[in-house]
């Protein structure tokens, strides 16, 4: 059964769909197998306004799921969750002047992306360190699925230059790993620890003043206004 807390999260837009759409039509699985039993019709998702309940994402997600036959596909599915999908959002964290401020961005407004996650971001002598830590209670058996998901989105998201991007030296996740540690280590290039209390992407400090380069303060901060 679902929380009150969980009842009461903002809708996501049905658009939000569509990255992850574009992997699975890739791999050859039909789009209305994705969206069976969703309630959620083709044509919304070209609609700026359509708008869907958790429990329609979570039927979608599990499609997903099944459909692949692959329980770590949220990695895949995360990669095309670029900046630039979030809308205002996302070019407030493309705008910021460094990659220290970007992170900054994600965690005050966190919840303006498609996550269920609560973001945070901290540092420490040696890391930068970009938090996601439970606020509902998702679903046991989606739980690994959104943290593989958002873990990847984040890491596309703080590449802020695609000719040397930058890579976590240290990756925590909040799920069991399902046996699959070389896998994981292989897409996220680092180390990864399982069964954590909270999900982790750990960026050297050195690199947080690395200037991004669509660096503008006064755009970032009319965006953030906007946020």
């Amino acid at each position: 059964m679902m929380s009150a807390t969980l009842k009461n999260l903002p809708q996501h837009p049905v658009r939000s769909l569509v990255p992850a759409l574009e992997v699975l039509e890739s791999m050859g699985i039909e789009r209305q197998a994705c969206l069976r039993g969703s309630g959620i019709m083709g044509s919304q998702l070209e609609d700026d306004a359509a708008r869907m309940t958790l429990q329609q994402e979570l039927v979608f997600y599990r499609n997903a799921l099944e459909l692949s036959g692959d329980p770590a596909i949220g990695l895949r599915l995360g990669v095309p969750f670029v900046p630039q999908r979030y809308g205002l959002f996302g070019y407030a964290f493309l705008s910021a002047p460094t990659l220290r401020h970007a992170m900054t961005i994600v965690s005050n407004y966190g919840p303006l992306t498609f996550t269920l996650f609560r973001t945070d971001f901290r540092e420490t002598g040696e890391a930068g360190i970009l938090q996601f830590s439970r606020q509902i209670d998702i679903p046991p058996d989606l739980l690994g699925f959104y943290v593989d998901r958002d873990m990847a989105a984040a890491l596309s998201g703080s590449e802020p230059d695609q000719a040397t991007p930058i890579r976590p030296v240290r990756v925590a996740l909040m799920h069991d790993g399902q046996g699959r540690r070389k896998d994981y280590e292989a897409f996220f290039g680092c180390p990864v620890s399982f069964g954590a209390p909270r999900s982790e992407l750990w960026v050297d400090a050195a690199l947080l003043d690395i200037p991004m380069p669509m660096g503008d303060t006064q755009t970032s901060a009319i965006c953030q206004q906007q946020c």
